[in-house]
Parts: C-alpha cells; sequence; structure tokens
C-alpha cells in the first residue's frame, strides 16, 4: 500500500469501530434502563403521602386545624392539594385514639384492670369519593400519629390520619 492510503484506513477504521460502539450501546440500553414497576409507583405514592403529612406538620397547619373545636377541616383540604401533586388522589381521614381501662379480672381480692384503645372517626377531607381511590389498581395508605398542642385540646389528646392516595386516572 501506498503510504497516503494507510492514513485514510485508518481514518475509515475508527469511523468503523466508532459506528458498531454506537450501535452496541443503542441495542443495548433497554436493559439498563430503570423500568417503573407497580412495587416502584406504589414506593412513590407511599413516599408523596408521607412528605405531604410531614409537611403539613412542619408548617404547622395540622395544629392550626386539628387542635381547635369545630376542626378546620376546608384549611386542611386547600393545604393537602397545595402539597400533594396534581396527579394524586387522596382521602385523608382523622381518627381520635381514645384509651380508658377496662376491668379484667379479680386475683385474691385486686382488681386487675386491661387498658383498650378505640380509634373514632372524627372528620374527613377529600378531593374523590374514597370508593374511588380504593378502587385503583395502585393506592397506598399511610398512618401518622399526631398529638396537637394548643390551649383548646386535652393534653393527652392523639390523633391518627390515615391518608390514602392513588394516581389520577388508573
Amino acid at each position: 500500500m501506498k503510504r497516503g492510503c494507510k492514513g485514510q484506513i485508518r481514518v475509515l477504521e475508527v469511523l468503523l469501530a466508532a459506528v458498531i460502539v454506537f450501535v452496541f450501546f443503542t441495542a443495548s440500553s433497554p436493559l439498563f434502563m430503570h423500568r417503573e414497576t407497580r412495587g416502584s409507583q406504589v414506593f412513590l405514592l407511599k413516599k408523596e403521602a408521607y412528605h405531604a403529612l410531614l409537611a403539613l406538620d412542619e408548617m404547622g397547619i395540622l395544629n392550626i386545624t386539628l387542635s381547635v373545636n369545630p376542626k378546620n377541616y376546608g384549611l386542611l383540604m386547600n393545604s393537602l392539594e397545595t402539597v400533594l401533586p396534581p396527579f394524586i388522589n387522596f382521602n385523608l381521614e382523622v381518627y381520635e385514639l381514645r384509651t380508658g381501662k377496662v376491668l379484667f379480672k379479680i386475683v385474691d381480692g385486686e382488681k386487675i384492670y386491661r387498658l383498650t384503645e378505640q380509634e373514632v372517626l372524627v372528620g374527613r377531607v377529600s378531593n374523590v369519593e374514597p370508593e374511588e381511590i380504593n378502587k385503583a389498581r395502585e393506592h397506598v395508605t399511610v398512618k401518622y400519629l399526631f398529638m396537637p398542642v394548643g390551649r383548646s385540646t386535652s393534653s393527652n389528646l392523639m390523633l391518627i390520619l390515615k391518608l390514602t392516595v392513588s394516581r389520577k386516572g388508573r
């Protein structure tokens, strides 16, 4: 071969190698890409729900809306719509945790009591009917224990917030 042709052949070899590498990575990219699975979608929904409740608690919205009587569910609804992404349906149920004691048995003349807990639904806010969320293929419910701080509540009041979320249109 002539000396001038050797340089041209090297350039062609480099271009051919670049094309082969490009085709290899293009063909194999689906193997390495993250595919959305049902598990990851449920995880993301749970993450959004926890984030929303934590954000409302950190901003003081939960204390403002739930430590007064009557409870300000309108503000709570607007705050949830602001904190959650627009593609999320939600249903928030507020339960009061009531504890008590019940006579369990009498041993040697001494009364033994058993502690009881009861969840009583005291309010609900939702941007859709709760049945619609439960019918969704991917929905998740998270629980959040909240103790309001304020003059208008008793010191041992505990609330359980159950937030159920699903994606709109699924």
